[in-house]
């Protein structure tokens, strides 16, 4: 009887052990973000109220590199006191997954805010779209 016990207590056990395996198969879980976002991209257009401008001013101009660690760097322009273009600030930091089609930056400074982009990749991967609001929406090319 006592061996009966023993047989019984180290099959459940092995039944139990068995059915608590990962189910991990080690690929990615959750929303994704196409791999077509990484690199480099600079503003081309911006569609506000529904008027397209291609004539990007120096102060509207932003660049973005999204790498695939999620960190990313942000690149805006301003014009100085003899009428040129100049970088006027550098933002990196890190970037998350919220959907498919939107991702957080965090920058690495904590005096500025996290921001949420809407985006979406058209013309075959070549354009980046980013809906920053209804009435707003840049379009993006690769330098």
């Amino acid at each position: 009887m006592r061996l009966l016990k023993l047989k019984a207590i180290l099959l459940l056990s092995l039944i139990v052990l068995t059915g608590c395996s990962s189910d991990d198969d080690g690929g990615p879980t959750g929303p994704q973000v196409s791999s077509d976002l990484y690199g480099e991209w600079t503003i081309d257009l911006i569609i506000s109220n529904g008027e397209t401008n291609g004539n990007i001013s120096c102060d509207n101009k932003i660049n973005y590199k999204f790498n695939s660690n999620e960190t990313y760097i942000k690149n805006t322009f301003a014009t100085d006191e003899s009428d040129n273009c100049i970088e006027s600030l550098n933002i990196s930091g890190s970037w998350e997954i919220i959907t498919e089609q939107s991702i957080m930056l965090t920058p690495n400074s904590s005096e500025l805010n996290s921001e949420t982009i809407d985006f979406e990749l058209i013309s075959d991967n070549e354009k980046l779209q980013i809906n920053r609001s209804e009435n707003l929406t840049e379009i993006y090319v690769r330098p």
